[in-house]
């Protein structure tokens, strides 16, 4: 119970699920927002259906989160929250609107893969959130807080149309 607070208070967005054999605790779980609350022994069919729902929901919410892995260490980085991703060397640095960046290995081509449509490669180095692009002056994307990155001349055109199309799907 200490850890889930613990989690919470740092608004982490697990998903808790309580397997325990104290019948009595299960009201102190509301305000942890736990997904479920298991009793050993474990019935096999209540466990399975927990597990299918848990599943579907991470699932859905995933489309929302981009997941990065750290050597054991995993973390979960909501795509609302990510002005541009970088990269440099090997590592991806995930520039997040709060000033933190976030840094692990992988590839821009995989990050691409897993991120939605409101993100743009602008040049080969950077993936820009078109949800905060104010604009585009003399070859660099316009961000909050007076951040600039590049865009390659060949992708100048192309971010344009594409900032337009989001902007109309978004009802802007």
């Amino acid at each position: 119970m200490e850890t889930a607070a613990l989690l919470r208070q740092r608004e982490s967005r697990s998903l808790l699920i309580f397997v325990t054999v104290l019948k009595d605790r299960v009201f102190d779980v509301f305000p942890l927002e736990a997904f479920d609350y298991l009793l050993k022994p474990l019935d096999r069919e209540r466990f399975r259906r927990t597990m299918d729902r848990a599943m579907r929901w991470l699932e859905r919410d995933a489309a929302k989160n981009l997941m990065i892995q750290r050597g054991s260490d995993c973390e979960v980085v909501l795509l609302s929250d990510i002005l541009y991703c970088e990269v440099l060397g090997r590592k991806v640095y995930l520039h997040k609107k709060d000033g933190i960046v976030v840094d692990y290995y992988d590839r821009l081509e995989d990050v691409e893969q897993r991120v939605d449509s409101r993100f743009f490669k602008c040049h080969r180095s950077y993936l820009v959130n078109l949800d905060y692009v104010s604009g585009c002056q003399e070859g660099q994307v316009l961000l909050p807080q007076g951040k600039r990155i590049p865009v390659s001349r060949l992708r100048e055109r192309e971010l344009t149309q594409a900032l337009l199309r989001h902007m109309k799907e978004r009802g802007v």
